[in-house]
C-alpha cells in the first residue's frame, strides 16, 4: 500500500489525473512561424470590415501573405486600419465618416494611387488591395490591448505598414 503523503505517490497520482483530464482546443488556423521584423513582399488575400465592440470602433482587417524566396514565404500576417468610432460611440460624428488625410488607411490608399494612376481618388474599395504585390513592414506586437508587456517569446507579428507597391498582379485576383 502506498503512502498518501509520499512525494513519489503524490506525483504519480497527479500525472494520472492530468492525463485523464487533458483537453484539446482546435485552432481555427495554425500558429504562424515567427520571422524577423523588417520589410517583405506580400499580397493582400482579403479585407474585412469589423466592429471592435469593446472600443466602439470600426476597422478594416487585412490578411497578408508573404511572397518571397526564403523561410518567410507563405507566412500569413494580419494588418488593421482604424476607421473611427461606431455610430453608438460618444465620439461619433460626421467627421468620422469622412476620412482625414493622416489616417493609416488613407496613407495606404495614397501609396496605391501614386503607383497606379487608374486608382480612384474619390473612394476606397476593399477589393483593390488584392490587386497588388506590396512591400510591407512587419513588426512584433510587444503589448496587449491593456498596454501590458508581452514576453518576447509570446509576441506575435503584424503588418504595421504598407511602405510601397512592387507591382500590379494579373487580372485573376480582382
Amino acid at each position: 500500500m502506498s503512502n498518501l503523503h509520499d512525494p513519489a505517490s503524490v506525483a504519480e497520482r497527479l500525472v494520472k489525473e492530468v492525463e485523464v483530464s487533458d483537453s484539446v482546443i482546435q485552432l481555427s488556423e495554425p500558429v504562424q512561424p515567427t520571422i524577423p521584423p523588417g520589410e517583405y513582399d506580400a499580397v493582400c488575400l482579403c479585407v474585412t470590415s469589423v466592429i471592435l465592440k469593446t472600443w466602439k470602433r470600426r476597422a478594416w482587417f487585412f490578411r497578408f501573405q508573404i511572397k518571397e524566396m526564403g523561410p518567410a514565404d507563405g507566412v500569413l500576417l494580419d494588418g488593421f486600419a482604424n476607421l473611427g468610432p461606431t455610430d453608438d460611440s460618444k465620439q461619433s460624428s460626421e467627421s468620422s465618416t469622412r476620412r482625414r488625410r493622416e489616417t493609416k488607411l488613407l496613407r495606404w490608399w495614397r501609396i496605391i494611387c501614386n503607383f497606379d494612376q487608374e486608382c480612384s481618388r474619390k473612394y476606397i474599395a476593399q477589393r483593390t488591395f488584392k490587386k497588388y504585390l506590396f512591400r510591407v513592414r512587419i513588426s512584433n506586437v510587444k503589448t496587449d490591448n491593456r498596454q501590458r508587456a508581452i514576453s518576447e517569446v509570446g509576441q506575435y507579428q503584424i503588418v504595421e505598414e504598407i511602405v510601397g507597391v512592387v507591382s500590379r498582379l494579373g487580372g485573376s485576383q480582382s
